[in-house]
């Protein structure tokens, strides 16, 4: 029989999640005050379907880079001897150390103002 969790820990876990939920919440709230038929309608409008093939049409660009880039990178680590590898093997890993939306308001802040697909492709997929 499985052991149940301290109070301590549940009541952590709870106050840790319920904060991330209000955007949820939030979003239901606004929902319910326009009412079921409004939200269906704006919910199932032309610009939706158009708004949803771009995200997963950005989805599949970055996971196809990543995956692409990723690959390239740990292959030229694992078999190779150069200049400067322990730099790049520290630096390889620095996308994992900060969240990727530091990452892409640094890179917006310190470069030209990204637009359109290919910006948005460039700003997700820059490592800092």
């Amino acid at each position: 029989m499985p052991r149940r969790p301290p109070f301590w820990l549940t009541l952590l876990i709870i106050l840790i999640g319920l904060p991330l939920c209000l955007p949820f919440l939030y979003v239901i709230l606004r929902a319910t005050e326009v009412g079921l038929t409004r939200s269906v309608e704006l919910l199932f409008r032309p610009r939706m379907a158009e708004l949803l093939s771009n995200t997963m049409l950005l989805m599949v660009c970055v996971t196809i880079g990543a995956i692409s880039l990723g690959t390239f990178c740990a292959f030229l680590l694992e078999r190779y001897r150069f200049f400067g590898k322990a730099f790049f093997e520290v630096a390889m890993t620095l996308p994992l150390c900060i969240p990727a939306f530091v990452s892409c308001f640094t890179w917006i802040s310190l470069t030209f103002r990204v637009e359109g697909f290919w910006g948005t492709i460039s700003t997700v997929r820059s490592p800092l």
